[in-house]
């Protein structure tokens, strides 16, 4: 059995250890869902991601960034599983309709307690897919929900992207929970070897 220095080294090593091949960004090509697919969900390797309000439908060549399969729909959301916990440094996804689109994502404000929006971004119509985004490496977000929706009408998404390469989404430090973890493996040790007890309210030291 592990002594408690010794466990609260393992649990350091265990919870600062890196993701490995967990990918920092998710792109959802729609390729490996069956048509007809409505709302669904993305496990991203960090968290889940719930996507609604759309129907996977077959794109022509003009409306495709990659693949055959596209998501169409007039207001398509994007949250994470938990706004408090989780979140997207970026969303984006490349967009064609025959009238602007508008992104809107918002962030969690753990001041209120609610979720605050971001300034929009718009894409013209058009009838080849264009990318669509809001967030960058320069300038990274806090995002724990997105709408895609069209001034009227529907419109196409392909590739839509969850986060950015180079930024990790927004999750609680594994490492302020380690050092909790160790800090209190190592009273509990030290509390262990001296036995500390109290008696009619005096402190009685053992050994």
């Amino acid at each position: 059995m592990l002594g408690y220095p010794r466990l609260a080294v393992s649990l350091v090593v265990l919870m600062a250890a890196p993701a490995g091949a967990i990918s920092n960004q998710t792109i959802v090509s729609f390729d490996d869902l069956p048509l007809g697919t409505t709302d669904f969900s993305v496990d991203t390797g960090h968290f889940v991601v719930f996507i609604s309000g759309g129907t996977v439908v077959t794109l022509p060549p003009s409306e495709s960034h990659s693949g055959t399969q596209g998501y169409s729909g007039t207001s398509i959301h994007i949250a994470t599983a938990d706004a408090f916990d989780f979140s997207l440094p970026a969303i984006g996804a490349w967009i064609s309709a025959g009238a602007p689109v508008t992104l809107q994502a918002f962030e969690y404000d753990y001041t209120t307690g609610t979720e605050s929006a971001l300034p929009p971004v718009f894409l013209h119509a058009s009838s080849v897919a264009e990318y669509l985004s809001v967030g960058t490496e320069a300038d990274p977000r806090y995002i724990s929900s997105a709408d895609f929706s069209a001034d009227f009408g529907s419109f196409v998404m392909d590739d839509l992207t969850l986060g950015l390469e180079n930024v990790l989404p927004g999750i609680p430090e594994p490492g302020s929970w380690a050092t909790m973890l160790a800090g209190l493996c190592l009273v509990g040790g030290a509390l262990r070897r001296r036995k500390v007890s109290v008696c009619f309210g005096h402190v009685v030291k053992h050994g």
